[in-house]
């Protein structure tokens, strides 16, 4: 087993004594870029295109996968010696008419770089990257609407099969809260589908927002406290608005943070330095200047 997993591709340290030796290229669809020191890889970058970017010529295209790889891995490339190969020959020139293509071209001088033409038969990683498909179920999550993927399906993430932010968990609570069922007659809530699962919700001033039954708001604002990283009140109350609401939602979130151990013992309070203490003058002002 260990043989096995040792012939798989490994990153390694970058050495920033060592030139770095950077591959770009751009298909029809996304850009890549690969960076080596002595034949080892140190790091791999790879984007898909959209909107404009898809219209764009060769040229930005490939000046695009520079720049764009340039930047994701400015920390350990800013300052190095660096050569970058490329099977586009136009960009080893420094001239160009696109404005855009100028304003990349600035970008990348930044670096320093060594720009080299390579044929496109050798350019194997880096052409790889660009043309590599996404997968099926990279796909369905993009066409996801952010307001209705937050929520933990448990056949994906087992881990979290306690986590109350599920649709199934939601709707079975939602059934069994008599208040919220209540209003859901009188027409104050409404009812929305979720991946297959209809939700009651309640339209706020910020949008539409699924309603927390009583008996889990407090699980579901503890979960998010954990799962957030113990943030402050303000952060994770904004954070939980986004998607729920219920009455008494700040409060419940004052009361979980403001007494939540790990919080008090970790997080340092706020201290306002700066302000001069009250200054007491018993005798009368000697003179008073006036323009």
């Amino acid at each position: 087993m260990k043989q096995e997993l040792a012939k798989q591709i490994l990153l390694v340290y970058p050495n920033p004594n060592l030139p770095f030796e950077i591959y770009a290229d751009a298909s029809d669809n996304g850009i890549g870029l690969a960076i080596f020191q002595n034949k080892k890889p140190i790091s791999f970058f790879s984007q898909t295109l959209i909107g404009a970017q898809k219209n764009y010529t060769t040229t930005q295209k490939e000046t695009l996968a520079i720049v764009k790889g340039l930047q994701a891995n400015r920390d350990i490339l800013l300052g190095r010696k660096i050569r970058i190969f490329t099977d586009h020959k136009n960009i080893t020139y420094l001239h160009s008419a696109n404005p855009q293509t100028v304003r990349w071209r600035i970008a990348i001088s930044e670096f320093s770089p060594e720009l080299n033409w390579i044929e496109g038969e050798k350019n194997v990683v880096a052409d790889f990257l660009s043309r590599y498909p996404v997968m099926e179920e990279v796909e369905e999550l993009i066409d996801f609407n952010p307001y209705q993927s937050y929520a933990i399906q448990k056949d994906r993430i087992p881990v979290f099969d306690l986590c109350p932010v599920d649709y199934a968990y939601l709707k079975i609570k939602q059934a069994s809260d008599h208040k919220i069922q209540s209003k859901l007659q009188q027409g104050q809530y409404s009812l929305k589908l979720f991946q297959g699962h209809q939700l009651i919700i309640q339209k706020t001033s910020q949008g539409e927002r699924i309603v927390v039954p009583e008996s889990i708001q407090g699980n579901l604002v503890k979960w998010y406290h954990e799962f957030l990283g113990h943030p402050g009140i303000t952060r994770l109350e904004l954070t939980i608005r986004q998607h729920f609401t219920f009455k008494g939602l700040s409060t419940v979130v004052e009361n979980l943070v403001t007494h939540c151990s790990k919080c008090q013992k970790v997080k340092i309070p706020k201290k306002h330095y700066g302000y001069l203490p009250l200054v007491s003058n018993t005798t009368p002002i000697p003179f008073i200047l006036s323009q």
